[in-house]
């Protein structure tokens, strides 16, 4: 029942790369669809510009709509805020359905791209996780040193229009890749957010790859 076709006994041809990922939808409106996205520039043989939504069956989805061009290299990361209906994407690519973009984008849930975000530059590494918090302030992670020529060692927060955050200042180096993010409680009840994946250093101190952060 899902991407098999009784007919042709077949599955579908899927991704032209073997690099993908996805986010499965849990609940709300697109509960069951399933977002993928990787290295690949056509799905089931239509272009697909490395981000394609498909129903609960596996069919695309022709509801979420990246364009002809999509993104122009490969996108690392996606997660998705129910509460905006939006998602936050990023990558090494510059470019979104030929529209010039930093290396995080802001779409909406149609895959339209949202330009009230605008992402500054990376030096020296790009971003492999971003997470809209519910405060609307964006988390980002990955490798890099300097961001809009400010020095961040791959941990920052930012506005929701891609700026610094107020109130944030620079931490030690970051090193490693998250997976997941939860916004949660410290044991005093402040707010704090859980940090999941594959990472060993953190504030330049060793991190097992799980820690929480109060968020003062």
């Amino acid at each position: 029942t899902f991407r098999f076709d009784p007919a042709t006994q077949k599955s579908p041809v899927g991704a032209n790369s073997s690099s993908i990922a996805s986010l499965y939808h849990d609940e709300g409106a697109l509960e069951g669809k399933l977002l993928v996205y990787g290295r690949f520039s056509k799905f089931d043989d239509q272009s697909a510009g490395r981000i394609v939504r498909l129903n609960a069956d596996g069919t695309i989805d022709g509801t979420f709509n990246a364009g002809n061009a999509g993104f122009d290299y490969d996108v690392y990361g996606v997660t998705y805020n129910k509460n905006t209906g939006k998602y936050l994407v990023c990558g090494y690519f510059r470019s979104y359905n030929g529209i010039p973009v930093g290396n995080i984008v802001h779409l909406n849930e149609d895959g339209s791209l949202d330009d009230s975000f605008q992402a500054g530059s990376f030096t020296n590494g790009l971003p492999n996780y971003a997470y809209e918090l519910e405060s609307g302030r964006v988390l980002v992670m990955g490798d890099f040193e300097l961001y809009s020529n400010v020095v961040r060692n791959g941990f920052m927060f930012l506005d929701a229009a891609g700026n610094l955050a107020e109130g944030y200042n620079n931490i030690g180096t970051f090193r490693g890749i998250v997976t997941e993010v939860y916004e949660t409680r410290s044991a005093d009840n402040k707010p704090a957010l859980l940090i999941i994946g594959q990472f060993d250093q953190f504030n330049g101190e060793p991190a097992n790859s799980i820690l929480r952060i109060i968020m003062d």
